[in-house]
């Protein structure tokens, strides 16, 4: 292992690429300044996993990746589940998501949805919000397949309301 000196100057001059890296995944200054900050952190502390002789530009490269990746499904998930993603819904057109192109189609499928009885709408946004099957169940209390049924019933109800907007 290299000494804390060595490493420590490794990670600060690779800071500039770190840099470039984590705004080409985020495209925010703020947002890449952040990624950055974590990935030193995660580095620093994972520096006893880092070994002589091997790729440190790749290494910390290849942990801002998993960095990013698990910022981006942490704020997914803590997405709320009971508004609209992006202010977009979306319909389901033969189990796939395609945007909502019309004003009234919007407004048609809002209605529809929120028409629903709460055991119906709510995994339903939960999924279109980015929770998986698994996370909706644990979060509801309910089994997988009871999860996975209300969903499908959710999404054949609004395919038949919605059958004009194909």
């Amino acid at each position: 292992m290299k000494t804390d000196n060595t490493f420590e100057s490794l990670l600060v001059n690779e800071q500039k690429e770190l840099l470039r890296h984590a705004y080409a995944l985020v495209g925010q200054r703020e947002e890449a300044e952040e990624l950055l900050q974590e990935v030193a952190l995660r580095v620093l502390e994972k520096k006893d996993k880092f070994s002589l002789g091997t790729n440190f530009r790749g290494w910390v490269h290849r942990v801002m990746k998993s960095v990013f990746i698990n910022m981006y499904r942490s704020k997914k998930r803590h997405a709320s589940y009971c508004e609209p993603l992006d202010g977009i819904f979306y319909h389901v057109d033969n189990g796939s998501f395609g945007i909502m192109e019309t004003a009234s189609g919007f407004n048609d499928m809002y209605r529809v949805i929120n028409g629903m009885p709460d055991m119906y709408s709510i995994p339903f946004k939960m999924l279109v919000s980015g929770f998986k099957y698994t996370e909706i169940a644990e979060k509801l209390n309910l089994p997988i397949g009871t999860v996975k049924s209300r969903i499908f019933l959710a999404r054949k109800r609004l395919q038949a309301v919605l059958a004009d907007y194909k």
